[in-house]
């Protein structure tokens, strides 16, 4: 945190940011680095100091969705193309910063993908397995369904290959 950088108490920090709108990257946590460097600046040059990025830099500095590795095996049957089982593994990517890690043990990517049968009838027999892996990559930032895209493409993807197994059109099978 800015205090932390500077060795003062937290109370002592006043921060002004306008409003942080829109769909672009993380306001939460990912604006640290930004008001580090603008309280450094302003402690060296002893007056306040304004930074203003653009948007690719606040992109590159804010990450995208967290990666996501799907492993599945499904049983399907040959007539009519109806999933019989599934057995899903996910393997949630979480970058290495203290403050992510904190949710690390939780794998909430990993699990949210766990039930992905939200627009689709399941099939009878489920087995799930989640796993976090924290990589030495940019970190991903909050957003709303992080894992929504993942899910449906997971299982269009075990619906499409279940239809090509089947000689079924993926119309029927869906």
């Amino acid at each position: 945190t800015v205090a932390t950088l500077l060795g003062i108490p937290s109370a002592w920090v006043r921060l002004r940011q306008v409003m942080a709108g829109g769909g672009f990257g993380g306001k939460n946590s990912r604006n640290i680095p930004t008001a580090c460097a603008a309280a450094l600046a302003a402690v060296r040059l002893n007056r306040p100091v304004r930074m203003v990025q653009d948007i690719a830099s606040d992109l590159s500095m804010t990450g995208g969705r967290h990666p996501l590795k799907v492993r599945y095996d499904a049983r399907a049957d040959k007539n009519t193309g109806k999933l019989l089982a599934v057995s899903l593994e996910t393997y949630g990517g979480q970058a290495y910063l203290p403050a992510d890690l904190a949710f690390a043990g939780d794998n909430y990517v990993g699990k949210a993908l766990l039930k992905p049968w939200a627009n689709y009838s399941p099939p009878p027999h489920i087995i799930t397995q989640s796993k976090c892996c924290v990589l030495n990559v940019p970190p991903s930032c909050a957003c709303r369904g992080p894992t929504d895209p993942k899910k449906s493409m997971a299982v269009e993807t075990i619906l499409q290959h279940a239809a090509v197994s089947s000689g079924l059109p993926l119309i029927q099978v869906q």
